[in-house]
């Protein structure tokens, strides 16, 4: 499995899922349960996180949920890989996007937020 990305209390994988016959890319987030970072607090969870993706399914480029719980030690949700982030494709254009780009993504962001106050 790839690593997508890598933080301080989350491990995002690649997979290769198939419900019925349709195959999808899924990334799989996993976090070690909370009594294994040592006291700290973390205020996330994946199922919290779940029921936020769940809550805004309908919303555009929202990423499907398939799965979210418990695994031996770490809390896992598995869900739609959207494609390469926000900062991989600032990367791809020299870390300089042209007005047309900040634009557009001004529109979506401007699009969810309605979408979230609607």
């Amino acid at each position: 499995q790839a690593v997508l990305a890598r933080g301080k209390f989350v491990l995002a994988l690649a997979a290769r899922a198939e419900w019925a016959t349709r195959k999808r890319s899924t990334a799989a987030a996993t976090r070690p349960k909370i009594s294994e970072r040592k006291g700290r607090t973390f205020r996330g969870s994946s199922a919290g996180q779940a029921r936020f993706y769940e809550r805004f399914k309908d919303c555009r480029d929202v990423p499907m949920v398939h799965w979210a719980g418990k695994q031996g030690p770490y809390n896992i949700m598995v869900m739609d890989l959207q494609g390469p982030s926000l900062d991989d494709r600032f990367s791809v254009c020299g870390r300089k996007f042209t007005l047309k780009t900040v634009l557009m993504l001004a529109e979506q962001m401007i699009d969810r937020i309605e979408y979230v106050h609607s």
